[in-house]
């Protein structure tokens, strides 16, 4: 009877730490997939445009769109999804970058604005209100090219809107805006947009996480009221 007890009692403890590991396994490989769209307002300019992953185009694979296309060139209304992506997909673990391209083709200076808004819900940090605490962080910048060459021309400023909470979820909004600004003929720009998991956040699962970007050029200055759909 003894003995019995004392292979019951081990049997037990292997059980245990079997279950252990899959809960840990399973909570370390959690799909935590990004959905993201672009969304372009142009009016009587004509620039061109790419987006995608990464932070540039890749000159092999990239196609490019334009507000007033000729023969075979693609219009830029076709371009309103960007690709998926699962961070555990991600080389470097848990870091994904999303570019916008775009190169002003009129005759003349005219103006653009960038702008992005992140959303989703996680149980990372449920019991914390504070703005920017969620499981992301996000970080966007400009860069323009000068010659042959890209350098910073300017960060958005991101703001963290205060958590709201719902069914032991907490869901952030996190914005970025670069104000109107001027776009020289034959200038190029690239926006870039990173979203960065925390590594303590890694092991929960993020719903909803939507990263969604605008565009808008024209030839007079862009007002918040045109950012907004």
């Amino acid at each position: 009877m003894k003995k019995f007890r004392i292979i019951s009692i081990c049997a037990s403890l292997c059980l245990m730490i079997a279950m252990l590991a899959f809960g840990v396994y399973s909570a370390s490989t959690a799909t935590i997939t990004i959905g993201s769209s672009v969304s372009f307002e142009v009016q009587n300019v004509f620039v061109e445009v790419a987006a995608g992953l990464g932070k540039e185009p890749d000159e092999k694979n990239t196609e490019y769109y334009y507000s007033q296309p000729t023969g075979t060139q693609l219009p830029l209304t076709q371009l309103t999804k960007l690709p998926d992506k699962n961070f555990s997909e991600e080389e470097g673990g848990n870091e994904i970058s999303y570019f916008v391209y775009i190169k002003n083709l009129h005759s003349r200076d005219i103006k653009i604005r960038f702008a992005f808004e992140w959303l989703s819900s996680s149980k990372y940090n449920y019991s914390d209100s504070t703005a920017g605490e969620g499981a992301v962080t996000v970080t966007s910048y400009v860069n323009k090219k000068i010659g042959t060459a890209f350098s910073k021309d300017k960060d958005l400023n991101c703001v963290a809107q205060t958590p709201t909470k719902e069914n032991s979820l907490r869901t952030d909004i996190i914005k970025g805006d670069s104000s109107s600004e001027d776009f020289l003929e034959n200038e190029t720009k690239i926006l870039v947009v990173t979203i960065k998991l925390k590594d303590e956040a890694s092991i929960y699962e993020l719903k909803n996480g939507a990263l969604t970007i605008k565009v808008n050029a024209g030839l007079q200055d862009i007002t918040d009221d045109q950012m907004v759909d």
